[in-house]
């Protein structure tokens, strides 16, 4: 059985209604751990960041396949977050753009935890790390041949470029058992 398709309007406030959710734990577990005494935020945040997110969305789309829909939602809401930068600290402005990277990479984590086991990707073959290894390196190789020179982001290349060393080692080491 197919699943309903959402409206725009729905998934709109679904989007909405995670970034909420993950808002109000976020606050709750960070002040525990943090003073937050210096921190403003914005009253509508969730509405703002999920207003930037449907606005940039149709701009980068065309690049994303449907097999990463998930990492993409979460890559997306985690640059709004960092664009909008919706905690604010007049006093210390490291503070306030530290305080909005642990916010956007705890909804990335959050959007993880959310993904459906049914969806995960099922084609594995005898050895997952190889197939994933190519896949990152097939979307890796596909990226920087689309980008725009002036619009290379170093630091997420740099991730990437982590990852990809980090599964190839891996790789590699457990071939050599």
């Amino acid at each position: 059985m197919a699943k309903k398709q959402l409206t725009e309007e729905e998934r709109f406030e679904k989007r909405q209604a995670e970034i909420t959710r993950a808002l109000q734990e976020f606050t709750k577990s960070y002040s525990k751990k943090f003073d937050t005494s210096d921190f403003q935020i914005y009253e509508d945040t969730p509405y703002l960041i999920t207003k930037l997110y449907y606005k940039i969305l149709p701009k980068v789309k065309e690049f994303i396949d449907d097999k990463t829909i998930r990492f993409k939602i979460a890559s997306l809401t985690e640059l709004c977050i960092i664009r909008l930068q919706p905690f604010k600290n007049q006093n210390d402005i490291k503070a306030q753009r530290e305080m909005n990277a642990n916010f956007a990479f705890y909804i990335s984590v959050s959007l993880f935890a959310s993904m459906d086991p049914a969806s995960y990707d099922k084609t594995f073959s005898i050895s997952p790390l190889e197939d994933f290894f190519e896949d990152i390196k097939r979307k890796h190789v596909e990226w920087l041949s689309i980008k725009k020179k002036k619009m290379m982001c170093v630091i997420s290349n740099e991730h990437t470029l982590y990852l990809i060393h980090g599964f190839f080692t891996h790789r590699w080491s457990s071939m050599m058992r």
